[in-house]
């Protein structure tokens, strides 16, 4: 299962990714830059990553949109590489 922006959930990797297409096919770029708030913690074999993430998307008609969100990953190393295992991202409301 992935969830991503919209809809509320993918039941599978090809639905995720006709989904995401779709979602983003308004869009000409976009661009996110890691805060200054980034912290990493070791946990065992694994490490979690916090921060906040400044983003800037620009809409095909020119139209830009700016914000922030919040961003986790928990980093684990299988077969000599460093992979993401599980990730959130949330916006806030307000």
């Amino acid at each position: 299962m992935f969830f991503d922006i919209a809809p509320l959930k993918y039941a599978s990797w090809d639905e995720y990714q006709t989904g995401v297409t779709q979602v983003l096919a308004g869009y000409k770029s976009g661009k996110c830059t890691v805060n200054d708030d980034a912290q990493i913690h070791k946990m065992g074999d694994a490490y979690w990553v916090t921060a906040t993430i400044a983003y800037e998307l620009v809409q095909k008609s020119g139209k830009r949109e700016m914000g922030n969100f919040r961003w986790t990953a928990i980093f684990e190393k299988h077969e000599g590489k460093w992979l993401i295992v599980h990730e959130h991202v949330s916006e806030p409301l307000t």
